[in-house]
């Protein structure tokens, strides 16, 4: 028996699975992913319209910094590679936590630097 998910659902899934293979999981947790046809009027929205015509939708990717405020990280779409969204995710992940807007808590805990972070699981190619 095989479970159907709907186009959007595995999509942010893909999106998901993506954090999490690079990402120890304290840290993917802080993700949120809200497709932007949840987040905008679609009836003063003309793009919004088109995404839900199309059925080709944009995910806008945010990290929780605490329990009521988050960062915009990038956008990311349904229609591009596999490839072009993890490239897309890692590049502006990167520029933000360089930034100093995310990330001040992966590498210290209590002083110390977090296993977590270290390990070679969470490294990418380059």
């Amino acid at each position: 028996m095989s479970i159907f998910l709907p186009p959007t659902e595995e999509f942010r899934r893909g999106v998901k699975g993506i954090i999490e293979q690079h990402f120890a999981p304290s840290i993917a947790e802080k993700f949120v992913l809200e497709y932007e046809a949840n987040l905008y009027n679609a009836d003063k929205n003309k793009n919004i319209q088109a995404q839900m015509k199309d059925k080709n939708f944009v995910i806008e990717v945010r990290y929780r910094t605490s329990d009521i405020t988050s960062e915009y990280v990038c956008d990311v779409a349904s229609w591009w590679s596999r490839g072009r969204v993890e490239y897309t995710l890692l590049k502006y992940i990167t520029d933000k936590a360089v930034k100093g807007k995310i990330g001040r808590d992966w590498v210290e805990k209590n002083g110390k630097i977090s296993l977590e972070v270290l390990s070679g699981k969470h490294q990418t190619r380059e």
